[in-house]
């Protein structure tokens, strides 16, 4: 079913691991491949190297991960092991027992490869975020994004992408948000905001012009003519801003306002 990983009905268990001081794309990617790996019939697992459960607790599936001190919860052999958003498998030499027979994957959106005991390596060192890429993998091998996968997928890029200030963000970080953005109800997208803004530091003028760009569809376009349609997108909202009492006093703040503009000119088109 799934085209890049081995015969489905030998694998019996998985295991997910992620980088050291983790952050939104890295446990919501883990976890976006915990639920597809689920989906399938297999059994997996999500260790990460911290403590930290709590930070993550409001997200879907959370619950199955395993944290640094608890490898007594982990299987005694895994057949498929995957490294989400790196490629630093030094980390993880403690439970190497554990994997070393398994079929190693590495999804990853950095540049650099850390490691080349790897049977498989899907990388795009252009996306914004490790879940851009997930998002693909899906959309191949299942036609769908569920509800809960859009909750991680949501999460990630906004964090990874630094609400779109990020030089990665292009047209398909946009559509890719746009279409998840359908897929969820305003309450779980403006708590998801929040609780990434807060993870973030980002000041509470500057997350409220971000709220308003985006829920007043400035990220559903159609990708054909996809450069005018999010220039046109961008100028409408701002004029809508400009026009609104509730937020002309912010565009006062040159500098917000070329935060803003300036995710314009950092959107490539291929």
């Amino acid at each position: 079913m799934i085209q890049f990983l081995p015969d489905i009905r030998k694998v019996r268990n998985a295991l997910i691991v992620t980088h050291q001081n983790e952050d939104f794309d890295a446990i919501c990617s883990g976890l976006i491949l915990l639920e597809m790996f689920k989906n399938i019939g297999i059994k997996s697992d999500f260790y990460i190297l911290s403590d930290n459960y709590d930070k993550w607790s409001f997200l879907p599936y959370s619950d199955r991960i395993i944290c640094f001190g608890e490898e007594h919860y982990l299987d005694d052999r895994y057949d498929l092991f995957f490294a989400v958003d790196t490629s630093n498998l030094d980390k993880y030499r403690h439970i190497y027992r554990k994997i070393r027979n398994a079929f190693i994957g590495i999804i990853d959106h950095h540049d650099k490869i850390k490691t080349e005991s790897f049977d498989l390596l899907i990388q795009d060192e252009k996306a914004a975020a490790t879940a851009q890429i997930l998002y693909w993998i899906l959309i191949k091998n299942f036609g769908m994004i569920t509800y809960t996968q859009a909750v991680n997928m949501y999460a990630a890029i906004l964090s990874d992408s630094m609400f779109f200030r990020s030089p990665k963000v292009d047209w398909r970080t946009h559509y890719i948000f746009g279409e998840i953005s359908k897929i969820l109800d305003d309450v779980d997208k403006r708590f998801i905001k929040r609780m990434v803004m807060e993870d973030r530091h980002i000041e509470p003028d500057y997350y409220k012009l971000i709220y308003y760009l985006t829920n007043n569809r400035v990220y559903s376009y159609e990708v054909s003519g996809r450069k005018n349609s999010i220039l046109v997108s961008f100028i409408y909202v701002k004029n809508k801003i400009s026009s609104n009492p509730k937020y002309r006093s912010m565009l006062n703040n040159k500098m917000i306002l070329i935060d803003i503009l300036s995710d314009i000119s950092r959107v490539h088109y291929s």
